[in-house]
């Protein structure tokens, strides 16, 4: 089963970064989302995690 990851990137150069770390790690299931950390709360509290 994989870990779901909802990581939310505090600029666009960040994306990069995380896409290369969590293509080596195979167990996480990882979400991108970019935006400061007022609107990284908006989001997760929208977010559907199923």
């Amino acid at each position: 089963m994989k870990v779901k990851v909802l990581f939310i990137a505090p600029y666009e150069a960040m994306v990069n970064l995380v896409e290369e770390c969590s293509e080596k790690e195979r167990e996480l299931d990882v979400q991108i989302k970019i935006g400061n950390l007022q609107e990284g709360v908006g989001s997760i509290l929208l977010y559907n995690f199923s």
